[in-house]
């Protein structure tokens, strides 16, 4: 349990902390609360699924300490890989096929306008200015 605590207590802080400091982040933030009761029961329903996105989230969990940390203090760079990036957006792709029309929706629009696969090899401070400025738009 001290283990998920630490990455709960990671993710909170980048809600608060990252999320909130970009239209981007506000608007998925907003999307994460309006699917939040559908996607628990998905990954309720579906153990391999949740044990998939266990996965990811401990993967990509250090990319979110990274934003939270100061950049002048040198930190190591998270660089997304090819296989984190399909990892996702399998994940995604399999809530988008079970969920409702509407988180099917949601999820497809997001991955069009993200375009994941771009960020393979960027390192996360990259990735987020461009996400920022790319949904912004």
């Amino acid at each position: 349990m001290p283990e998920r605590e630490s990455y709960l207590s990671t993710l909170r802080a980048f809600r608060d902390r990252v999320l909130h400091q970009s239209e981007a982040g506000r608007r998925w933030e907003r999307l994460f609360y309006r699917h939040t009761l559908e996607v628990s029961a998905l990954l309720l329903a579906d153990p391999e699924l949740r044990a998939r996105a266990a996965k990811v989230v401990k993967e990509l969990t250090p990319a979110a300490q990274e934003l939270l940390e100061d950049e002048s203090e040198g930190t190591t760079r998270f660089v997304l890989t090819e296989a984190q990036i399909e990892q996702l957006e399998a994940i995604l792709q399999d809530l988008a096929e079970r969920g409702s029309p509407e988180l099917r929706t949601d999820i497809l629009k997001e991955l069009d306008e993200m375009r994941p696969r771009q960020f393979v090899g960027q390192d996360i401070r990259q990735v987020w200015k461009q996400i920022g400025q790319e949904l912004s738009r």
